[in-house]
């Protein structure tokens, strides 16, 4: 069992979808980072403010003043030959920040920085320069600030603020949350939009497979694909659609045209020879009689060979028209020999003339340049008058290079000038209807109108019923 493809539909639903699942995932781990960065360099920020702050707090003193220690409620320490003064507010804790103040080796002086007294901490890095640094302490992450003591007798003294960076965790993971949450929404409505954009964008090419169906189901070429008016590719598509069926409608009525012509020239012959044979089988019949019939039946059978033959020459034509390649040919050279040559025939004692001008070289085909100016001067005989004339000129006026076959026999009707090169059209006036059928089967035009296009040419005809015909043939300087 054949298996089912996936519509263009849910092709498209799905891309869509998984495109702005994937914008979605994306814009929130750009945002969870942003704001994870926001997050601590607020919080680095702060930590090294409240630190700053504490900076001044400390002084040294050479006499330890009680008076002073009472009044401002600060703290002396012993310290080298003087003391530390830490004003009042100095172990003031600002947003979970704590203050420590350092000797040069880690010991900690004053502060009641909970990390150096848990035992089961390991935190005792060494003091170098001042800095701001991230630090995990048994899992939990903390921004530390060391802060280098300058001024009389500090030289040597640390200040470290510690601050855990739990707030920003929970900040961070709420925001995760959320997230979460509003993902399957977010699934939702990239589903939802995907399939109202899926169909707005296909209900052009929905209308192109609906048309398509009923004329393959039906067999109409008649009908058309009918999406409204736009622009864009979709309409372009439709429209080279229309074009393709009409150009498939115009080759099926030409076919059915060309079976139709053929069995009906065929019918002809072949009737003649089926009364024939029946006639001449009716009774015993002498020699003479024998003979007279075989000669009939020969005849028709020349006619339909001769006819199927064409056929098979027209059909190669159309069939293998990239086959036949193109170079330069000397065109004048061509058309005088072949002018020479058809001159003999004196068929109806009608003259050929001639008028080439020299040196016209053109890209193209020989025997089919030669295959179509034989055909024209071939139907200038047939349907010449008696004595009468045919002049074939061949002209370069820099723009164009003219070949003309020109003769005054009986002309072609007004009508029957715009179908002379269909496909088995012979004008049926009654004047000249048993002299056209008596010499071909109309499609000598059509294989000269094939080869003039192969040849990226034009063809004119100028013609008035009784008063002869002009094909005039122009080919690209």
């Amino acid at each position: 069992m054949k298996k089912r493809k996936r519509s263009i539909k849910f092709n498209i639903t799905l891309t869509f979808s998984v495109a702005m699942i994937i914008v979605a995932v994306l814009t929130f781990l750009l945002i969870r980072v942003v704001a994870q960065n926001v997050l601590e360099a607020n919080t680095s920020q702060y930590l090294m403010g409240a630190v700053e702050s504490n900076v001044d707090k400390i002084k040294f003193t050479k006499k330890k003043n009680k008076k002073i220690n009472k009044i401002t409620k600060a703290v002396l320490i012993k310290y080298k030959d003087g003391y530390l003064r830490i004003d009042r507010g100095f172990l003031e804790e600002m947003k979970d920040v704590q203050i420590g103040l350092y000797d040069k080796d880690g010991n900690i002086l004053y502060g009641n920085n909970p990390l150096t007294k848990d035992k089961d901490i390991d935190f005792v890095p060494s003091f170098s320069v001042s800095r701001v640094y991230k630090q995990s302490i048994n899992k939990t992450p903390y921004y530390i600030y060391d802060r280098k003591m300058v001024g009389k007798k500090l030289n040597g003294l640390w200040m470290r603020g510690m601050v855990p960076l739990t707030n920003e965790m929970n900040q961070l993971a709420t925001i995760t949350k959320i997230a979460i949450m509003f993902l399957p929404i977010v699934i939702i409505l990239a589903i939802l939009i995907g399939l109202f954009i899926s169909k707005k964008l296909l209900k052009p090419v929905n209308k192109m497979e609906e048309a398509a169906s009923n004329i393959s189901q039906g067999s109409d070429l008649k009908k058309r694909i009918d999406i409204g008016n736009g622009t864009g590719e979709i309409y372009d598509l439709a429209d080279d659609f229309n074009e393709m069926i009409s150009r498939l409608d115009d080759s099926f009525e030409a076919e059915k045209r060309f079976i139709s012509d053929a069995s009906h020239e065929l019918r002809t012959p072949m009737s003649v020879i089926m009364a024939q044979t029946e006639l001449t089988l009716e009774q015993d019949r002498n020699n003479e009689e024998y003979k007279s019939a075989i000669e009939v039946i020969n005849r028709q059978g020349g006619r339909m060979n001769t006819l199927i033959d064409t056929l098979l020459d027209y059909t190669r034509l159309e069939q293998r028209a990239d086959e036949y390649q193109m170079m330069p040919i000397d065109l004048s050279e061509l058309v005088t020999d072949l002018c020479e040559d058809m001159k003999l025939i004196k068929l109806k004692d009608i003259t050929l003339e001639y008028d080439v001008e020299p040196d016209i070289t053109i890209s193209g085909h020989k025997v089919l340049l030669t295959r179509m100016l034989q055909n024209l001067i071939d139907n200038a005989y047939k349907y010449g008058n008696d004595n009468g004339n045919i002049w074939v000129t061949l002209k370069n006026n820099k723009e164009n290079v003219i070949l003309s076959v020109k003769d005054n026999g009986i002309g072609i009707s007004e009508q029957g000038v715009d179908k002379i090169f269909d496909r088995f059209y012979r004008e049926d006036s009654s004047r000249t209807h048993q002299k056209r059928m008596a010499y071909g089967y109309g499609l000598g035009l059509s294989m000269v109108k094939k080869i003039v296009e192969m040849h990226d040419a034009n063809i004119r005809v100028i013609s008035e019923e009784g008063q002869g015909s002009e094909f005039r043939i122009y080919f690209k300087n």
